[in-house]
């Protein structure tokens, strides 16, 4: 057999790096940043939102239109 069979066979390599999902152990350093976290949670333009919901055909359905219809009091409790 070849020298580099048997040394492969001998001392195996160690299992080869797998892209982490969470925190990373100790000791490994990344070579990409992460993602900057927002002070404040993502919203919603009122205005796209409006024109999107009327360019869809069911807006005619009464439960869609009322979304359409109350959108400034959306804005005003913060969920939009």
């Amino acid at each position: 057999m070849p020298f580099g069979v048997w040394l492969r066979l001998g001392s195996p390599e160690p299992y080869p790096p797998v892209p982490a999902s969470d925190v990373l152990p100790e000791g490994v350093l990344r070579d990409d940043p992460p993602l900057p976290r927002t002070p404040h949670p993502f919203r919603a333009d009122p205005g796209v939102f409006r024109n999107t919901l009327v360019r869809l055909s069911p807006v005619c359905g009464p439960w869609l239109r009322e979304i359409l219809d109350n959108i400034p009091q959306y804005v005003r409790d913060g969920l939009l």
